[in-house]
């Protein structure tokens, strides 16, 4: 096992790594654990219909980056439905522009008296979207998760070898100890 050639410096930066790796893996997994089940939540009780846009505008929100507060612009559009019973919605964009002309070209992507499909909450059908809710980021959160666990585990057993080699060497230069018991 040449790669596990003991140096004084490697041991204390495996366990570093290691730690590292495993709490990134407990983060991931978490948080991925999380946008999963909520995500599959909405996709089971999502339903598809066609919408009716009346009107586009933008939504102003207050933004912070880091300690700077900003205006934000969201894209926005008031619909009604067609299957629906006529039923007057909202729908707001989920990007963030820092200019109100970038959220109306946002806007302008689903034009006014333009029939769009559009997916709604079954338990809250004033929730509408123009995307179908999906559980790809929560999958790659999971995989990352997954490979960062991988990592933390190699890590973890390089470790272990180190320190085997760090108590077989210290048992070989310690001096030999007879111990003789007395009657």
């Amino acid at each position: 096992m040449n790669f596990c050639k003991l140096d004084p410096i490697k041991l204390p930066l495996i366990q570093i790594f290691g730690l590292i790796f495993l709490t990134t893996a407990a983060i991931l997994l978490t948080i991925g654990s999380i946008f999963y089940v909520e995500g599959k939540s909405k996709i089971l009780n999502v339903a598809q219909t066609q919408c009716v846009v009346d009107k586009i505008f933008t939504k102003t929100s207050v933004c912070i980056l880091y300690i700077y507060q900003h205006n934000c612009y969201v894209a926005a559009w008031s619909i009604h439905h067609l299957q629906r019973g006529n039923r007057f919605s909202k729908v707001y964009g989920t990007t963030h522009h820092i200019s109100s002309s970038n959220a109306l070209k946002e806007a302008h992507k689903h034009p006014v008296d333009s029939v769009q499909t559009c997916w709604y909450d079954k338990r809250s059908p004033w929730l509408i979207q123009f995307t179908k809710p999906n559980t790809s980021s929560a999958i790659i959160h999971l995989i990352c998760g997954v490979i960062s666990l991988i990592l933390s585990i190699i890590c973890l057993y390089y470790m272990y070898i180190l320190m085997q080699q760090r108590i077989r060497r210290n048992t070989r230069t310690l001096p030999h100890i007879q111990i003789i018991y007395l009657k």
